[in-house]
């Protein structure tokens, strides 16, 4: 068997469960290699997602996502959808890699503050580029 024809042979079972409306059709189909791109695509999955807290913003940070293709899952396509996250990816980038590209501590940390404000993530800037020391966590006896 070629690697075109067990591709072709190879059976997915997928079990999608979520509210896509107020009453679940239960409907059930079979999704072949022609159909799958179209009805991923008639799916319109989104989703709405409060990105402060893991990007350690100083307030909500809600941005929506759309699935059009199976694609858009993977991280490169994620980064690229979401601006304030492409940015972070490539401060961070440049902050690891030659000295040539890296920006200075002030510049790297009025970007942050520029795109997620003055929270958590701007505070850990802070103390790294000061030098003090990480704070300890206090350690109970039991």
């Amino acid at each position: 068997m070629s690697n075109a024809d067990a591709r072709e042979s190879a059976h997915v079972h997928w079990l999608l469960l979520g509210s896509r409306s107020a009453e679940p059709s239960g409907r059930r189909f079979v999704l072949d290699a022609e159909s799958f791109a179209d009805a991923f695509q008639k799916a319109d999955m989104k989703a709405t997602v409060d990105l402060g807290p893991a990007l350690g913003a100083a307030q909500a940070h809600p941005v929506e996502l759309g699935f059009q293709k199976l694609r858009d899952y993977s991280l490169k396509h994620v980064l690229a959808s979401l601006p304030t996250l492409a940015t972070l990816r490539k401060l961070a980038d440049d902050m690891g890699g030659p000295s040539s590209r890296r920006p200075s501590e002030e510049a790297a940390l009025a970007r942050v503050v520029e795109l997620v404000g003055e929270g958590p993530l701007a505070a850990e800037l802070r103390r790294l580029f000061s030098g003090e020391a990480a704070p300890t966590k206090a350690c109970v006896a039991g």
